[in-house]
């Protein structure tokens, strides 16, 4: 697994709300969608955690370098 994204810059809202579907919710049922918001903006923070989580228990183990062989043999 390689993460190749960057973490999420901007809320939530503020992506939503370029979204006609959305802006109508906050005017129509503010609360809802304050809630909503809050909830969605949860959901995107834990998923971007446990891609996190994903790329360090998928990254590649670094390989020791062999002992030198001692020479007395």
């Amino acid at each position: 697994f390689s993460l190749d994204s960057k973490a999420p810059k901007i809320p939530f809202k503020d992506y939503a709300y370029n979204e006609m579907r959305y802006l109508m919710l906050s005017k129509s049922h503010p609360e809802r969608a304050k809630a909503f918001m809050k909830q969605a903006q949860s959901d995107v923070n834990e998923r971007w955690r446990q891609y996190e989580h994903l790329e360090k228990l998928y990254e590649p183990e670094k390989k020791e370098e062999p002992e030198a062989q001692s020479k007395s043999e």
